[in-house]
């Protein structure tokens, strides 16, 4: 993308709305790009209660989106951009500051339960993960897994429910997606087959609990939880 965007010319904006406590090549997020975006909603590693962050190295963007966020006002009660409300409340920043004070432990504290939740799934059949580059480090706001019915026995839909009548919640964060969605249907292009692939992960992918004050005892039920629903999928599936 990168590349791209240098050969044509065109600012490169990254979406890093899940990006705190994750690292690219040793690096963390948030120097990329023209500028990167985070989100610091409620379910965020570094919480604010709502808004977000634009990182950037460019002064005249910066100049820009400090003018942007009181009105277009330049200091002077003088409107140079048409802006909007976007001031970040005083309790809403004090809450921000001391999440990124904790934000190294809660990073460490999921990466290290989603690891032990991946081990003790290591043997059971249909369930695979996103790929994280080793030089990489994902920052696990979600977990998420794909779901291979064949080998797993059951559908996502399947293990969702089976899952919430184990008192389990689960999410389909990334279903359906967003060419998909009622407002765009109509009119986002896509090829005459669709997006094949971008559907098909979307129907089988699952996002499991993940909190950094999990219990590591809590994340051996849910993998006992995963593992029994595997054993009786047949049982399951004549049910469902």
């Amino acid at each position: 993308l990168r590349r791209i965007a240098e050969r044509h010319g065109i600012p490169l904006i990254f979406d890093a709305a899940h990006g705190f406590g994750a690292q690219h090549r040793g690096v963390p997020l948030g120097a990329s790009g023209w500028c990167e975006i985070f989100s610091m909603s409620p379910t965020k590693l570094v919480p604010a209660g709502e808004g977000g962050m634009v990182t950037t190295d460019d002064a005249q963007l910066a100049q820009a989106l400090t003018r942007l966020r009181e009105y277009g006002n330049d200091g002077n009660y003088n409107l140079t951009l048409p802006g909007m409300n976007g001031r970040l409340p005083e309790l809403s920043a004090l809450l921000a500051l001391k999440s990124f004070e904790r934000l190294p432990a809660v990073a460490a504290r999921k990466r290290e339960l989603a690891a032990q939740l991946k081990a003790l799934l290591q043997d059971t059949p249909g369930i695979s993960w996103q790929k994280v580059h080793d030089a990489d480090v994902s920052s696990y706001k979600d977990l998420t897994c794909a779901i291979d019915e064949r080998q797993f026995g059951l559908t996502r839909d399947g293990l969702e429910r089976a899952l919430t009548a184990e008192g389990v919640e689960t999410r389909r964060y990334f279903d359906p997606p967003c060419h998909q969605h009622s407002y765009w249907s109509g009119r986002a292009r896509t090829a005459p087959s669709g997006l094949s692939v971008t559907e098909r992960l979307c129907k089988g992918v699952l996002t499991l609990p993940l909190y950094s004050r999990m219990s590591g005892s809590d994340v051996e039920r849910l993998a006992a939880a995963i593992n029994r629903i595997h054993r009786f999928a047949p049982s399951i599936r004549r049910m469902m």
